[in-house]
């Protein structure tokens, strides 16, 4: 009983906005290999002219910046955030071609992913400017007048 509370503890000190952020990168890592396994398995990593070990490197950046924006590190925001703007500008192409087209195979990738994402930098934005606000600057001591030291 006492370790399912302190679970519980522990999920209910985490924000709202980080909740957001490591659940899009982990869906966006999730969405992306499942559509990238079965022709991983069946051809290869460099299958497509080295599309899939691109797609391969956008899920182990998406899961590693899912896990460590869930510690609070601010690099993790920031890079979550980059690289979901990267995959978009990489595949807009594909995006409104397949969004353009219900019935296409990525369709529901392109209108599940999109969304997520986009709140992923939001999120990542403004808890990164939270952040910053609330650490602690480094400060200097001052030196301890000759009253203090006596």
């Amino acid at each position: 009983m006492e370790g399912s509370a302190g679970s519980s503890g522990w999920m209910s000190r985490k924000p709202f906005a980080l909740w957001v952020i490591a659940g899009g990168l982990f869906y966006a890592a999730l969405a992306l290999l499942a559509l990238g396994l079965p022709i991983l398995l069946a051809a290869g990593i460099l299958a497509g002219g080295g599309f899939l070990l691109i797609l391969v490197v956008f899920v182990a950046v998406f899961l590693v910046s899912g896990v460590f924006s869930l510690r609070e590190k601010r690099w993790a925001y920031n890079v979550g955030a980059v690289m979901s703007i990267i995959l978009v500008l990489l595949f807009s192409s594909n995006i409104v071609a397949s969004l353009s087209n219900p019935a296409d195979s990525g369709f529901w990738l392109s209108i599940s992913v999109l969304p997520i994402l986009s709140l992923v930098v939001l999120f990542s934005s403004s808890r990164s400017e939270t952040r910053r606000q609330d650490s602690p600057r480094s400060v200097t001591s001052p030196a301890p007048s000759p009253r203090e030291a006596s």
